[in-house]
């Protein structure tokens, strides 16, 4: 049998989810559901905190206006599971990191074409492969395509020196295991203009191999208008529904 709380007790629950109480009246069906729904609710609590837990960062703002391309070292809370993915004839792994809604995105391989890589209006990759472009230049083209998301590297045990033309042609393949809605950042400042200028960043590469956190690492970019030099402008990362924001001083010329 339950017993009450005591005033100590009651002051040692959490300030966010503590509230929650039973139904009433009570029942085991009506408890059970009661008991699912508070849990659901203090995840969501958790998840719309600062995470994922910012470690370090290396991205910076230079000239005003430039992007310098770096790395953020998050606490990896659920970062692996936001990113669809597929392999490419054993040779390259293409990710996407839009959660549940880049598992209906595609892939497609065309053999004899430029060595190129580009996304059409529904957001779905085309790769095209040629003697002269090696596997290594055909990331390098995914990770800096225009109007998409993609990023890939070379799957293990493959030979980026090789000629693409060696990855084998094939049909539009989906994504898949992206959940949620996914990751994404972007950087905020205000300009001299004393206007919100905003850019999002794309990732080019993410790392969950290290236990202690996951690597994120993004291209560069430029902001539409040069904002107050070392004023503090804000990263900001968002997984799912979670947020987390950096500070990044403006660095003039």
């Amino acid at each position: 049998m339950a017993t009450v709380l005591t005033q100590q007790q009651k002051d040692l629950r959490s300030i966010s989810f503590g509230s929650e109480q039973g139904v009433r009246p009570h029942s085991l069906y009506r408890e059970v559901a009661d008991v699912r729904n508070d849990v659901e609710v203090a995840f969501k609590k958790l998840e719309q905190s600062e995470l994922p837990k910012v470690i370090s960062s290396s991205i910076k703002i230079l000239n005003l206006v430039d992007i310098d391309p770096g790395v953020v070292y998050v606490s990896d809370f659920g970062v692996r599971s936001h990113i669809a993915s597929v392999t490419v004839d054993s040779k390259i792994v293409v990710k996407h990191p839009s959660g549940t809604s880049a598992n209906d995105l595609t892939v497609e391989v065309l053999a004899g074409g430029a060595g190129s890589a580009s996304v059409d209006e529904e957001g779905n990759l085309t790769i095209t492969t040629h003697a002269d472009t090696t596997i290594a230049e055909i990331i390098t083209a995914i990770n800096g395509v225009d109007g998409g998301l993609f990023f890939a590297s070379l799957a293990q045990g493959a030979n980026g020196a090789a000629a693409s033309s060696t990855i084998a042609s094939t049909s539009a393949v989906k994504l898949s295991g992206g959940t949620g809605l996914g990751i994404s950042a972007s950087i905020s400042a205000i300009s001299a203009a004393g206007n919100l200028v905003s850019t999002s960043l794309k990732l080019s590469a993410v790392d969950t191999s290290n236990a202690s956190g996951a690597k994120l690492s993004f291209n560069s970019a430029t902001l539409s208008a040069a904002p107050v030099a070392w004023q503090v402008a804000t990263l900001q990362i968002t997984c799912h529904t979670s947020k987390s924001t950096i500070p990044l001083v403006v660095i003039p010329d």
